[in-house]
């Protein structure tokens, strides 16, 4: 499995293209993404293993946002079931699953990492009993702590982007999807940074009407992330029947 290149400006044409199967039925898309958040608020609310259920099964529900895209770009309506197709696929659901311990690990290792870096500034002023050495090292961290949070996220996106459709449409072990789409994801760093850099902005624009615009982001989003696996795994995408 080898990605094709795409040049800078694809970004933009994904963000386009993730637009317009929108456009093709706005409503059933609002439709499945009130259904998910509402999974994922219910999921959530369970006490202890809530938020750990709901992060392992996030790329699964991915996948059937991704299958809901590719109904769409098949001209097939979407459907509420879409989205839990995914659980439906014993042998991609087990990979989609061990995906889903990506996110978890990399909270767990920032979170080790700001303890770490919390743990030395209290010692530096401990051994040193100077305030202002213990301001600075906190102040050093809170520099640090950005761009650490900046590269984890990176990270995450670059190991699961196509990472998801590469299970879901292609029955790729995760072990093999996780190395194919870092591959993608290095070969296009800058389309992806760019990609990525727009989901930012669009994210923050998104949240000022009460949180509102995410009803058409994660949907905008979900069909721009398949146009780009669609263009970079060329090789591998076939319009011949339904996945």
């Amino acid at each position: 499995m080898t990605p094709h290149v795409g040049a800078l400006t694809d970004a933009f044409d994904w963000y386009a293209r993730g637009w317009r199967l929108f456009l093709l039925q706005p409503l059933m898309w609002v439709g499945l993404t009130l259904l998910f958040l509402v999974m994922a608020l219910v999921i959530n609310l369970v006490p202890l293993i809530g938020g750990l259920a709901f992060a392992l099964c996030l790329p699964a529900f991915a996948a059937g946002f991704l299958h809901a895209a590719d109904q769409a770009h098949r001209g097939n309506p979407i459907l509420p079931m879409h989205l839990f197709k995914a659980f439906q696929v014993r042998e991609n659901l087990n990979a989609l699953l061990m995906l889903g311990l990506i996110p978890l690990a990399a909270s767990l290792a920032g979170a080790i990492l700001i303890a770490l870096l919390l743990g030395g500034a209290r010692g530096i002023g401990a051994i040193t009993q100077s305030v202002e050495a213990a301001v600075g090292a906190l102040v050093g961290g809170g520099l640090l702590l950005p761009l650490l949070s900046i590269g984890f996220f990176v990270l995450v996106v670059a190991a699961l982007i196509y990472a998801i459709p590469l299970v879901w449409f292609h029955q790729a072990s995760a072990k093999d999807a996780l190395m194919g789409s870092l591959d993608a994801s290095v070969r296009n760093i800058l389309p992806l940074a760019l990609f990525t850099a727009i989901y930012v902005v669009l994210s923050f624009i998104a949240a000022i009407p009460v949180g509102l615009g995410f009803l058409v982001l994660i949907p905008v989003v979900s069909g721009a992330t398949y146009a780009s696996y669609r263009q970079l795994w060329s090789d591998l995408v076939s319009d011949d029947g339904d996945d």
